[in-house]
């Protein structure tokens, strides 16, 4: 069971490549809420729902099935009573859904985040995976989500095998986990080697600083601002606005200096980033982003782009490779830096990192421990 929808999913790629590993894929979107999408989302979701668009559907050779809830999983964590009748409704979907698709199965349950922890043993599973790739006791801002917190260290201390990216989150977990593996970002080596093309996004002869992924608060607004009023740099952010960070992009889009293109398949990203002279990850750096492992790194590389990025834990065992900025001044001349050309000696060392770094070696390590539990 996702995090979200699969047409916007950010593990895609990772899903795609289980299935090619030779197991079977039920890809269970984030249910439609009745009541919440009837006021927020009304046409993407409601009326999407009730038109058919979110109909069981086999999408190259694996379902995708979405369910219906009362409310919405957010508020699980307010109302055990809520999260008690929602997580039903949607167990009896589940449930009816995999006695019809996969009769005689033995059934994996893979899970993303703590809330779910209220379909355990409502939803029938013969394995209980949980995939924790961020610290969920924790809110954004790196404060802690008491509730959310108890979920998360409840549904770790019942899940059957537990998978990490950060060593953080590895030792921080280790104490409740009956099985913890400690895995890491990646990247579709397929889709970010196979072709040569370009989409150009601008006409400006100045450098373009790039962004993939979600745009939300985790970014360091200020560090964005300085390189905006610097004027020496085209900004390029691709992909979906989160709420969080709405009003505030919505007042630097207004920047002449800033391109913002939507959520695209991710068979079209590496088209865009070609025109990208620096890979940004601007990360404000907290207890959350300790847990942090992003994907984007392992993206940029892979198309030798030259990555400036805050100092996130996890990325510091490749100083060596990239540029890794202790404060926004050193991110600005970092990203100087990397326009004039002065990391190409990082760059040719790229090869060393990408290797056994793609999804499909990533998911060939997960898949073989947890066939040893079946």
């Amino acid at each position: 069971m996702g995090s979200g929808e699969w047409n916007l999913y950010h593990r895609k790629e990772f899903t795609k490549e289980i299935i090619n590993n030779g197991e079977e894929i039920a890809f269970v979107n984030l249910p439609v809420s009745l009541l919440v999408n009837l006021f927020i989302k009304f046409w993407s979701r409601f009326v999407a729902y009730f038109t058919g668009k979110y109909k069981v559907n086999n999408e190259t050779g694996f379902f995708i099935f979405t369910p219906l809830m009362l409310t919405h999983y957010l508020l699980w964590r307010k109302s055990p009573i809520l999260a008690s009748i929602d997580s039903h409704f949607v167990s009896i979907q589940i449930n009816r859904f995999v006695r019809k698709y996969y009769p005689n199965r033995k059934i994996r349950l893979w899970l993303y985040m703590p809330e779910q922890k209220y379909l355990v043993g409502k939803v029938k599973y013969d394995l209980l995976i949980y995939d924790s790739y961020d610290d969920c006791d924790l809110n954004f801002d790196g404060t802690i989500n008491r509730k959310r917190a108890e979920l998360n260290q409840e549904l770790i201390k019942e899940s059957d095998f537990l998978i990490v990216i950060s060593k953080y989150t590895y030792d921080k977990y280790s104490k409740y986990a009956k099985n913890i593996f400690r895995s890491r970002g990646g990247y579709s080596c397929g889709v970010f080697k196979s072709s040569s093309q370009k989409i150009n996004i601008t006409d400006s002869n100045k450098p373009v600083l790039g962004y993939v992924g979600t745009f939300r608060n985790w970014i360091d607004y200020t560090l964005i601002n300085r390189l905006i009023d610097s004027n020496e740099f085209i900004l390029c952010f691709i992909g979906y606005i989160d709420r969080s960070s709405k009003n505030y992009f919505e007042n630097i889009i207004k920047n002449k200096n800033v391109i913002h293109i939507n959520y695209v398949d991710i068979s079209k990203i590496p088209l865009y980033m070609k025109n990208f002279s620096v890979g940004l990850i601007p990360f404000k750096v907290n207890d959350f982003m300790r847990s942090v492992y992003p994907n984007k790194f392992f993206e940029y590389i892979s198309l030798n782009i030259p990555v400036v990025t805050t100092a996130l834990p996890e990325l510091e065992t490749f100083k060596d490779y990239i540029a890794l900025s202790e404060n926004n001044d050193e991110f600005i001349e970092n990203c100087k830096k990397a326009v004039r050309g002065e990391y190409s000696n990082k760059i040719s060392r790229y090869p060393v990192i990408m290797e056994n770094n793609d999804w499909n070696s990533i998911v060939n390590e997960i898949v073989d421990e947890i066939r040893k539990l079946d």
